[in-house]
């Protein structure tokens, strides 16, 4: 399993950890960092001094005088609280950079960066020597939903936006319709950064049960927060599952957190919470007030005690988003005959283009087809239309776009991308097929024999094309839409930048199918 996550990994091009982080990991391993040592890494990064700064400079810390330089607010806010705060904030920019699919990222980072702050405030009052590597571990439990997003597009993000419960029952949901679930592959992608192997391992088992019992031990201890973090529920929901009734428990049994105290970690937490978020602020909701997450939390803790919560249950949870999946899909027969339409051409637009190409690249993902996307752009359009006017060049597009429809049949999608660029959908093809229809494609372009107006009389002009072809076979590894348009756009400037008039193409080939119950036991 873990062969095949990390080619997920490296398929989505998942960027490299910068330089400042790569030696903030090596600073962390030295229990030895010298002040001296520490400054420079962080000047190399401008943004993230300045930020530093201000956190030192925060109505939290209280200073009777402001720190003016680094080193001042490092010596204010000590090396070690700096350090992992400040390898967070690299680590979640870093992450930032995968999130490129339609998913409310602000409240993403506000909620984690809301639990690592709470697990500070949590593990200072259990185990205070191990704070700081609580706060880390609490802030990256979540690394893996950025990527998993990233590759199975619309259907997850809606089960992290749309389902109505915590993240326990989430968890659940998305084991049963996922091959690979946000703690493998988050696991998997601190792996990748070569981080510390442990923290991979937190992540990985953070919605597993650990001992329910006080601990003594380091490790033992930070898991136990791992946990009680991760599934703490932050938002309004409407059901609970049997891991979340025993939350409460745990947390007496572990943490000896009567409500009272429950309540006063969320007090301290909100207060270092908004010194926090001037470090994070890029990642954060414009109003970083998180009045909203207490009282819901407050409000859920007292459903929780008097057992008034709704059951979770997860078949019907799947149900809904089928439901509303099909909703989806059902819409779009009438959204090409009413909405996101090319008046030009009489072709879809791009924000019909997107939602077709994202259900594609789904049904691609759960094997039931394949998937052919071809990117095609007119060769020296501007000449035509500096020739012959806007009227010859809406002749030649649309007799272009005639001839693209004369290919689709039943299973298929034609959208005008550009001024002088369209983009084909093809589904239920064989990869020869494709490879065929692209290349008569291009003769038929070649062929055409356009009559335009001029004030010379008539004229007739011929046409060429580059196109660019993704084939895809079900069970490949595509991850979104656009990164889908990525690679068609790329091959088809393979053939501007060369010769034009030709196509070039690529293949995504199938991940090797990986039975649920086989993933399970490598996870246990």
């Amino acid at each position: 399993m873990s062969n095949i996550v990390d080619k997920i990994i490296k398929q989505s091009n998942v960027p490299s950890l910068p330089a400042v982080a790569q030696k903030l990991v090596m600073l962390r391993v030295s229990k030895n960092t010298n002040i001296l040592e520490f400054l420079p890494v962080l000047e190399s990064d401008p943004i993230l001094s300045t930020r530093i700064i201000r956190v030192a400079n925060s109505a939290y810390t209280e200073l009777q005088h402001k720190a003016a330089t680094l080193d001042e607010a490092v010596s204010t806010l000590g090396i070690n609280y700096v350090r992992s705060i400040a390898l967070g904030f690299e680590l979640v920019a870093t992450l930032n950079n995968l999130s490129d699919v339609d998913f409310n990222w602000y409240n993403h980072w506000q909620q984690n960066v809301f639990r690592s702050v709470f697990a500070r405030q949590l593990a200072k009052r259990y185990c205070p020597e191990r704070r700081e590597e609580a706060f880390l571990i609490a802030l990256l439990l979540d690394c893996g939903i950025p990527l998993s997003a990233k590759n199975y597009g619309a259907q997850y993000t809606r089960v992290w936006q749309e389902c109505s419960c915590s993240p326990a029952s989430k968890y659940q949901i998305e084991q049963k319709l996922f091959p690979f679930d946000h703690t493998a592959t988050g696991a998997a992608l601190i792996r990748h950064w070569q981080l510390p192997e442990i923290l991979a391992k937190f992540i990985r088992d953070h919605h597993k049960n650990p001992a329910s019992e006080a601990s003594s031990m380091g490790l033992e201890q930070l898991g136990q927060i791992a946990y009680f973090t991760g599934s703490l529920p932050l938002g309004d929901f409407d059901t609970i599952c049997e891991e979340d009734s025993n939350l409460w428990d745990f947390s007496r049994s572990v943490f000896g957190l009567a409500k009272a105290d429950f309540l006063e970690l969320l007090e301290s937490t909100r207060q270092e919470y908004h010194n926090i978020a001037n470090l994070f602020s890029s990642f954060l909701p414009s109003q970083t007030d998180v009045t909203r997450l207490l009282i819901q939390a407050k409000a859920l803790l007292n459903r929780y005690y008097e057992r008034e919560c709704k059951r979770f249950d997860c078949q019907t949870e799947i149900r809904k988003l089928k439901e509303q999946e099909q909703k989806t899909i059902d819409s779009i027969p009438y959204a090409h005959q009413e909405v996101s339409m090319d008046e030009q051409t009489g072709l879809v637009g791009r924000e019909l283009l997107m939602k077709y190409l994202e259900h594609a690249c789904l049904k691609v993902k759960q094997g039931e087809t394949s998937l052919s996307v071809l990117f095609i752009d007119l060769d020296d359009f501007k000449v035509i239309n500096d020739r012959y006017g806007n009227s010859g060049g809406n002749q030649v597009l649309e007799e272009v776009a005639d001839l693209l429809q004369s290919f689709i049949k039943d299973k298929g999608c034609i959208a005008r991308y550009g001024d002088d660029q369209f983009v084909m959908i093809l589904l239920d093809l064989e990869d020869r097929n494709t490879l065929q229809l692209t290349k008569y494609l291009t003769e038929q372009i070649r062929q055409l024999e356009i009559v335009i107006r001029s004030p010379a009389g008539r004229e007739k002009v011929q046409i060429t094309a580059s196109i660019g072809m993704v084939f895809c076979e079900p069970h490949a590894p595509v991850s979104n839409a656009i990164r889908i348009l990525e690679h068609a756009d790329h091959q088809m400037y393979e053939v501007k930048n060369s010769r034009k008039d030709g196509f070039s193409y690529i293949v995504l080939n199938a991940i090797p199918h990986v039975d649920r119950q086989a993933v399970k036991m490598v996870n246990n």
